[in-house]
């Protein structure tokens, strides 16, 4: 039987419960919903679906008397962790917000006087104290002190109970977020494995994602980066192209590949070009395919180029990091599976296998959830890497240029 997973509700601050929320609605929407998609029918079989059927009557039954807001959400989310389908995202709905408006006064006086503003949880706990404790952990420890993208500072701590942790705003330079506010929630369901319940920075509304993980001080799926900052010789060095032919030697190539996703013109063209380029002029007897933070995109740009490397009878190096996702994962484990190919990096993203042509979503009855669907089904075999992504054959060190590093091993 699966394991309702308690919802911190001592660290929060208190919702105002609401007569007119009916359960059932939702709990039966969301599992109709979910039943129809491919990893659905693809593992929730036998013993696994007779667990999951009484999950949803404890849903259900805890969903009657669950606080709107967060506590609702996370109830809800339940239904979603025994489905191994990263591709899925389950969230509050939101409202239309642009960043622009995060930094206009009136937008944010308005916004600070509303009720969401007012009932978003908070951590109520010391934070200088709890500041002064993060601070001196290691880089490999979760907790710690970390960043998102410079806006917010975010510590993250263990709760009384070891496999339950909160991440908490103590810094802000982003008007509608303040010290205290809840960023996310973790619970760790196995060593450095985490499924996380995020606020979104621009919406300040939950989602889940599953299967996130510590790598180099980094959580990719929370978007937080450990503080102090270190080394970050797992991304391209910045200002590198998103589609990049080199050749390093006489007999080596690097192929630098960004994204699978043709979001605009100019991107087609660039990708065309590189692949004219590695048609043309791949030759030697080693050649590295830089895939780090390429976020993914469709096979119908990704396979004409797997097939080209595919006929390259020299060796293959692949670089991975926590931001190759998707359909870019896909390419480097069909890569993977060749004698000639080696993968070095870090693991990839963990969102793999399902993925969505139509990015279709679907509202629940009472209007405030709504669920990401996949309509995807496992052709190549990738369910085994959903939650723990790529692991390369290579670990590397964040201590020097990975490019680098694959020519030393390869005495290039």
């Amino acid at each position: 039987m699966y394991r309702l997973i308690p919802a911190f509700a001592l660290l929060l601050s208190c919702l105002v419960a609401s007569a007119q929320y009916d359960p059932r609605a939702d709990v039966d929407h969301l599992h109709a919903t979910l039943r129809k998609t491919h990893s659905y029918r693809d593992q929730v079989k036998g013993a696994k679906k007779t667990a999951y059927e009484a999950l949803v009557t404890q849903v259900t039954s805890r969903l009657a008397v669950a606080k709107p807001g967060f506590d609702r959400f996370y109830m809800l989310s339940q239904l979603l962790l025994p489905i191994s389908d990263n591709h899925l995202y389950f969230y509050q709905a939101r409202e239309a917000i642009t960043e622009k408006m995060l930094f206009d006064s009136a937008y944010v006086q308005k916004y600070r006087t509303s009720e969401a503003y007012r009932t978003f949880p908070r951590v109520r706990i010391s934070l200088d104290s709890l500041e002064a404790a993060l601070r001196p952990k290691s880089r490999d420890s979760i907790e710690g002190i970390y960043q998102y993208s410079g806006m917010l500072t975010v510590g993250i701590y263990r709760t009384i109970k070891r496999d339950s942790l909160v991440a908490v705003v103590l810094q802000s330079r982003i008007p509608t977020w303040q010290r205290g506010d809840l960023y996310e929630v973790l619970k760790e369901y196995q060593p450095n494995r985490f499924h996380i319940w995020r606020a979104e920075m621009l919406y300040r509304t939950f989602g889940l994602m599953r299967a996130e993980k510590l790598q180099n001080g980094r959580l990719p799926k929370s978007q937080l980066t450990k503080l102090p900052e270190g080394p970050a010789f797992y991304d391209p060095p910045a200002g590198t192209p998103v589609f990049l032919f080199q050749r390093p030697g006489p007999n080596t190539s690097y192929v630098r590949i960004g994204t699978f996703a043709g979001f605009t013109l100019e991107q087609r063209r660039q990708a065309r070009e590189l692949f004219g380029k590695v048609r043309d002029s791949l030759s030697g007897n080693l050649v590295i395919v830089d895939l780090r933070n390429n976020g993914g995109g469709a096979s119908s740009s990704s396979d004409p180029i797997l097939e080209l490397l595919k006929k390259f009878k020299g060796d293959i190096a692949v670089l991975v990091n926590g931001n190759t996702v998707s359909n870019a994962e896909q390419f480097a484990i069909e890569l993977s599976r060749l004698k000639n190919t080696r993968t070095f990096g870090e693991a990839t993203h963990a969102m793999i296998t399902y993925g969505s042509n139509y990015g279709n979503r679907e509202k629940l009855p009472s209007g405030e959830f709504e669920l990401y669907i996949t309509d995807m089904s496992d052709k190549g075999n990738f369910a085994p890497f959903e939650d723990e992504g790529l692991k390369p054959g290579v670990l590397l060190n964040n201590d020097r240029d990975w490019v680098e590093q694959v020519l030393k091993l390869y005495n290039r």
